[in-house]
């Protein structure tokens, strides 16, 4: 139970960052940046590591994908999450919600998943 909610989390956080990475492309600055990489390709690629986790077998390897993926998708939500807080950057929105706060929260859960695991 606890590894399908992970992985429906997770595909849902992947699908929606490529949306957004497709929306970046063609408004470009649509996505904030983190130094000169648009964060919303580094989510995707969270996302990713922790779909990818889901399907190895090796166990240190699947832990690393994880936490890895986890920990930097949890650590740029809360980085852009402050930033939109403070206004000095403003978040894309869906449904007036910022996503930085949405996917820190959802990495947040799925960290959450994991040690109940």
């Amino acid at each position: 139970m606890l590894n399908t909610s992970i992985f429906i989390l997770s595909l849902l956080g992947f699908i929606s960052a490529m949306l957004l990475v497709f929306k970046n492309k063609k408004t470009p600055g649509y996505c904030l940046e983190f130094g000169s990489i648009p964060a919303c390709y580094v989510i995707a690629f969270s996302y990713a590591f922790v779909l990818i986790s889901r399907v190895l077998t090796l166990g240190w390897l699947q832990g690393l994908f994880f936490w890895s993926g986890s920990a930097i998708g949890l650590i740029l939500g809360i980085w852009f999450s402050t930033h939109d807080y403070s206004a000095n950057k403003k978040c894309p929105r869906f449904l007036t919600i910022p996503l930085c706060y949405l996917s820190c929260f959802v990495f947040l859960v799925l960290i959450i998943l994991k040690l109940l695991m």
